[in-house]
């Protein structure tokens, strides 16, 4: 799109900037830390999240990964911070490697070449199947579930649930991690109904949804009253069918 990110001094800043370049207008600042000298070098990580690596107080080489969302949006903040080089990390730039590992170059004590790598793990989104739903009654049932993936982190976990795709219903949540199922019981169903259901899965980057699952609950018994046989003076034989 038109959104580009600045780190300098102590801010990062969003802005706009037009296909023919000639309408420019912040979108947003937020304080990310202390940057003093040398520019800084900034880099997008995974989805949202980029890191920038700066000289701070006292000359230290400090990496901070954060926020940043496609509208140009800060409110996220800063996720977390390492100190790369403790004496003195100026005109510091990184590049990615592999897989979680950046390197960071930088001028250090004496005015010789440094290099660092660091690790830097992301969390992405997380991924979660519907199981099928148990203890049908008329009334309730129990709905399944199993986080495939959490992406890197813990998630809240639940259901949503009604007779249409639309659901209308949702559960309370669950922590869970990779590999755990999760369950919920729902009561206040109808008899003889089908419903759908789906499963979520929430970690710091959104929610994940299941595919759509259907059960149906037990229906109401019917009966018919059959003429009654055997009768004399005092005893009779009642009859019935269950339908």
């Amino acid at each position: 799109g038109d959104v580009y990110a600045i780190a300098c001094s102590h801010w990062a800043r969003t802005v706009s900037v037009s296909a023919d370049g000639l309408t420019l207008a912040e979108i947003q600042h937020d304080n990310v830390a202390f940057m003093q000298g040398s520019p800084p070098g900034f880099i997008p990580v995974s989805g949202n999240v980029y890191a920038i690596a700066y000289e701070t107080t006292g000359g230290i080489g400090r990496l901070t990964t954060r926020y940043i969302e496609n509208d140009g949006d800060l409110t996220g903040g800063n996720i977390d911070t390492l100190d790369f080089e403790p004496v003195r990390g100026k005109f510091p730039q990184i590049i990615y490697v592999t897989g979680n590992i950046y390197a960071i170059v930088c001028q250090g004590v004496g005015d010789d070449g440094w290099l660092h790598t660091v690790d830097i793990e992301t969390v992405s989104a997380p991924t979660v199947s519907a199981d099928p739903a148990t203890d049908i009654a008329a009334l309730s049932a129990s709905l399944n579930g199993t986080l495939d993936d959490d992406g890197g982190a813990a998630c809240d976990c639940g259901f949503e649930w009604g007779e249409t795709v639309a659901y209308g219903n949702t559960t309370p949540t669950q922590t869970r991690t990779t590999g755990q199922t999760f369950a919920q019981a729902i009561s206040g169903l109808s008899p003889g109904t089908l419903y759908h259901f789906r499963a979520f899965a929430t970690n710091e980057t959104g929610t994940s949804y299941s595919a759509d699952s259907t059960f149906t609950t037990i229906g109401t018994p019917t009966a018919t009253t059959d003429p009654a046989t055997g009768g004399g003076m005092v005893l009779a034989d009642l009859n019935g069918t269950l339908d």
